[in-house]
């Protein structure tokens, strides 16, 4: 890690708090002893300016990936991954990832104010509370908040650059890397040369009060100006825009507790560079999507790309693409989850190219050479053609006149004659030689139409070249066979709403790893299916149940099961009303445990339980969980069929209570 750790700050940031620094989420606070004097300087504390021990640092760049802009904002990559976009506390901003993409050159400037941190006691558990490294991490993180910064950064997009950007470069006191932060070079050569571009300056700041009027625009040049100055502003209006985290490694307390409890903290600093490159990849895979879906929304503004591969304008291929680019981000997504888990493992998905898939994509009408032959095939045309040969008889010249030499139809006593027009000698179809006026506009008009005839004929050869291609490619494989998502023998079971929905050849296909049983209870309240809540998220790929949750309230002196929760990887689906919970049936599942066995009984409709009154569950490590009451209850035994393993989830009716309840079982 480096020597200054630090993170956006936000209001719910305390000092002391444990902090999970890889994906910059906070966690328990209290985890170490630090008072609010303790990070003031002495000077503060005796009433004096609070600046003297200010540590102020400049940073101006040029950046070429995004991963360049969250490090020098101390934005976590996987953070900004798991969330989808980059944003940072402060005076308002987000960074525009399109527009980043799309940039010519992008520049980051930073100023950042620091006051330090002094004296932290880290706080031991009580020595009954026993913790496995996992557990500790997973409450306390791998740090904890040590201090805060103020701060401005900005990034500076010059979005179409259509003049000299070598020369911008340069105006900014370097091709690449560092350019110099001061006024004086905003107000020269600098200035001018952006002046020329299209550019986009956004800026973020926290302290230092108003920096510039609301009524002025943001220009390099009151950007430069501001930073220049905001050190002395902050120090006048200081705000907290950062949080120091310090490792627990570095505090001496933790070691001294930590060694004796076999406590080891995870190290995030190894896998940071490949974190960055996830976020580089992910945020062109976005930038992809972007465009993917605005040929979706209009087809008829866009053309096929010129490179191999392309994705054609189908409306079925660009939504099947766009499921593509999706799983590929959801790829990028479950990585970050695995390294937060085990930060020394390697990434084992294989990843397609977002730049060669940013090749493929169609392509904007309005945007670069649109024609369907290149520039190679049209001077390839034109050097093949057989000019009409000019022989001009006379060719009046400069030297002529200094000669005194008479040209063509001069007669003695007058002027050389000007502007004659050219005569040349061609033949005619019969093979007579023709002599004529201005064949240069014949030939030129020859010429055109030849030119057009030639690249119809080329755009003729591409299309058929085309239908060709899509002759020779190999026609789909057949569909698999549909399969019964029921139990034949529970047909009469189910509601016709159900078999409906069974029964439908698109959900047999779309359904075909979900088997479904008969719900029990009586019809009541929304229908409920949690496999529909699965597969309608393309981009995040189903996974297992974590964790069960059945609650039950009391009935008429009985038990009714009232709400059910279902935890995955990336959903958290609840079902039901909680009301007066008087029994709670939790079932936290490991990787591969599955629950294999489910006990459903209906109430007695004696004492008006229309639901379920009895549960019972079992897991394929063996363990039993029950609640409930048996007496009077009509039970109904599921277990998996049809190729399946173990519960995928529930479907049936719910309102205030479970009116209807049935398992959902999946197939590996």
């Amino acid at each position: 890690m480096a020597f200054v750790l630090l993170v956006p700050y936000n209001d719910s940031m305390h000092l002391g708090q444990g902090f999970n620094s890889f994906l910059q989420e906070p966690c328990i606070d209290g985890a170490v002893k630090i008072s609010e004097g303790s990070v003031q300087t002495q000077a503060a504390r005796s009433g004096g300016s609070s600046n003297v021990s200010q540590v102020v640092s400049y940073s101006s760049r040029f950046v070429e990936k995004i991963s360049d802009v969250v490090r020098s904002m101390n934005i976590s990559a996987a953070s900004s991954i798991k969330s989808g976009t980059i944003q940072v506390s402060g005076n308002s901003m987000s960074v525009d990832e399109i527009k980043f993409a799309a940039s010519d050159i992008n520049a980051v400037i930073s100023v950042k104010v620091i006051n330090r941190k002094l004296n932290q006691l880290f706080v031991e558990l009580d020595k009954g509370i026993k913790l496995t490294s996992e557990q500790f991490f997973q409450l306390y993180g791998d740090c904890y908040i040590s201090g805060r910064v103020s701060s401005l950064d900005t990034t500076q997009d010059d979005i179409v650059l259509m003049v000299y950007p070598h020369s911008l470069k340069s105006a900014m006191n370097g091709a690449t890397g560092d350019f110099v932060l001061s006024e004086g070079s905003a107000s020269s050569s600098l200035e001018a040369w952006v002046s020329q571009t299209e550019s986009t300056v956004t800026v973020n700041w926290s302290g230092g009060g108003q920096i510039k009027p609301d009524e002025d625009e943001w220009t390099l040049e009151s950007l430069i100006r501001a930073a220049s100055s905001f050190p002395s502003r902050v120090a006048a209006c200081p705000q907290r825009t950062f949080a120091i985290l310090t490792p627990y490694t570095r505090n001496r307390d933790f070691v001294k507790w930590a060694i004796p409890q076999n406590i080891v903290v995870p190290d995030f600093t190894k896998i940071q560079y490949i974190t960055h490159d996830l976020l580089d990849n992910y945020m062109l895979y976005k930038s992809n999507l972007a465009k993917l879906q605005a040929a979706i929304s209009d087809p008829t503004g866009f053309r096929v790309s010129q490179y191999s591969n392309a994705i054609n304008l189908n409306i079925n291929v660009l939504l099947d693409e766009r499921k593509s680019l999706k799983l590929e981000m959801a790829k990028i997504t479950g990585a970050i989850d695995r390294f937060n888990k085990d930060p020394s493992g390697t990434v084992v998905e294989d990843f397609e190219s977002p730049e060669i898939w940013a090749t493929r994509l169609p392509v904007p009408t309005d945007q670069g050479d649109t024609r369907l032959i290149s520039q190679k095939d049209i001077d390839s045309i034109i050097s093949g053609f057989s000019f009409v040969d000019v022989v001009p008889e006379t060719t009046p010249t400069a030297l002529d006149d200094s000669l005194g030499k008479k040209t063509p139809g001069q007669k003695d006593g007058e002027a050389p004659v000007r502007n004659q027009p050219a005569v040349s000698k061609t033949q005619d179809p019969t093979g007579t030689l023709v002599r004529g006026t201005s064949p240069s506009v014949t030939a030129s008009d020859t010429l055109t139409a030849q030119l057009e005839a030639e690249m119809k004929k080329k755009q003729q050869e591409a299309e058929k070249k085309q239908q060709d291609l899509e002759k020779a490619r190999p026609p789909p494989p057949p569909e698999p066979p549909l399969v019964d998502l029921y139990r034949s023998s529970a047909l009469l079971q189910f509601k016709p709403k159900d078999l409906e929905f069974l029964k439908s050849d698109a959900n047999r296909r779309k359904y075909a790893k979900y088997r479904f049983e008969a719900p029990v209870g009586s019809e009541g309240g929304g229908r409920f299916n949690d496999a529909e809540v699965l597969e309608n998220s393309p981009a995040i790929p189903p996974t297992w149940p974590k964790t069960v949750k059945l609650l039950m309230r009391a009935w008429n002196d009985e038990y009714l099961l009232s709400q059910v929760q279902v935890v995955y990887q990336h959903h958290n689906l609840t079902w039901g009303g909680a009301g007066t919970v008087v029994k709670t049936i939790p079932i936290d599942l490991s990787d591969d445990e599955r629950i294999n066995r489910v006990v459903f009984g209906r109430g007695s409709a004696e004492k008006g339980i229309q639901g379920v009154s009895y549960v019972e569950v079992q897991t394929t490590s063996g363990r039993v969980f029950k609640g409930g009451n048996q007496e009077n209850a009509q039970m109904q035994i599921f277990e998996p069929f049809g190729g399946a393993i173990g519960l995928k989830g529930f479907w049936g009716m719910r309102g205030d209570v479970l009116d209807m309840i049935g398992p959902i079982w999946g197939l590996s």
